[in-house]
């Protein structure tokens, strides 16, 4: 039969559950599990926060809502990093973020945009009566009603 363990803490710590706590001592965040810490990382270390904190709950010792409490975090956010954790594991904390290249504009691509700049050019839907040029657009169907371009 197991063993009730009652939840015994030392006097600085902060409580997520009955069973584990955080601390925060001379630039670290210490987490403790009854008596014994189990985990540290710096204060700033979001990485490892998350990591952690995504272990606690996967591992099933604190709730989402219990670190969204402790931790001032939104509860989307949290189950956000959880999912994180499920699919990618530890690595995808650590992994860099991908940036989108910006679009490369070809010189065949930029003749054809020229072109079509250059001259009046019914819009890509065609028969909406909608023209365009470089300077205005005309709305024929509707009354004549024309805008300049600026």
């Amino acid at each position: 039969m197991p063993q009730l363990q009652l939840p015994i803490f030392p006097a600085d710590v902060t409580p997520i559950n009955q069973q584990v706590a955080v601390s925060c001592e001379s630039g670290k965040v210490v987490y403790v599990h009854g008596l014994l810490p189990v985990f540290q990382h710096e204060r700033g270390d979001l990485a490892s926060f998350r990591l952690f904190t995504s272990q606690m709950i996967a591992n099933g010792s604190v709730r989402h809502s219990e670190i969204a409490r402790t931790f001032g975090v939104p509860l989307a956010t949290v189950k956000r990093y959880v999912k994180l954790y499920r699919e990618k594991g530890a690595q995808g904390f650590f992994a860099p973020r991908r940036r989108r290249s910006a679009v490369v504009l070809t010189p065949e691509v930029k003749a054809q945009a020229q072109a079509l700049l250059g001259g009046r050019q019914e819009c890509a839907g065609g028969g909406d009566g909608v023209t365009h040029s470089a300077g205005h657009v005309t709305q024929g169907d509707w009354g004549g009603v024309s805008a300049s371009a600026r």
